[in-house]
């Protein structure tokens, strides 16, 4: 297996508050790494290394099937995707084993997946809640897969929600899909 050369800049400052953890922070101006046509950029901040909270913004752009054939061989899909944003935010309280995810967003034109929700690992039966809901535009995903859908011309607007949560005897997920 060869890995392929792969370019990374970032800029940042980041102040330890001569170890008062609570107060300590880092702040990435930028973070940027391509390969090939491919690019990722990111800029947040995480704050209070005590119980941390985490803010995440970026973008993925430049995925298509050219690039996925550099490592699947056997791709004969044609697809270019958008530019994807990315949006993250959330906190810990390392104290007591929580974590809380604010929101955490991938979004894809008009399209898009937000989940928000709680993690407990506080005791050894970890458990968590979350709600995810989920918008995809079908006229997009026709766009992005010309080749294969292009003529189902496809319309309309794809919709739900999912809900996972262990708190109660039985693990639940449950949806809805419209």
């Amino acid at each position: 297996l060869v890995l392929p050369a792969v370019k990374v800049d970032f800029a940042g400052t980041a102040n330890l508050a001569s170890m008062e953890l609570a107060d300590a922070y880092l702040k990435l101006q930028s973070f940027k790494t391509s390969y090939k046509t491919a690019a990722l950029n990111m800029e947040g901040s995480l704050n209070n290394f005590s119980n941390p909270e985490v803010v995440l913004s970026g973008s993925l752009t430049g995925i298509d099937s050219n690039l996925l054939s550099q490592f699947v061989k056997d791709s004969s899909t044609v697809f270019s995707l958008p530019e994807i944003d990315i949006q993250s935010n959330t906190s810990t309280n390392i104290e007591r084993g929580t974590t809380k995810i604010n929101n955490i967003k991938i979004s894809l034109g008009n399209s898009y997946i937000i989940t928000d929700g709680n993690l407990d690992y506080s005791t050894p039966e970890f458990k968590y809640n979350a709600l995810t809901r989920i918008s995809v535009s079908l006229s997009e995903v026709g766009q992005i897969a010309r080749d294969m859908l292009g003529k189902y011309n496809l319309k309309g607007t794809l919709s739900g929600t999912v809900e996972a949560l262990n708190g109660k005897p039985e693990p639940v997920i449950k949806g809805t899909l419209n």
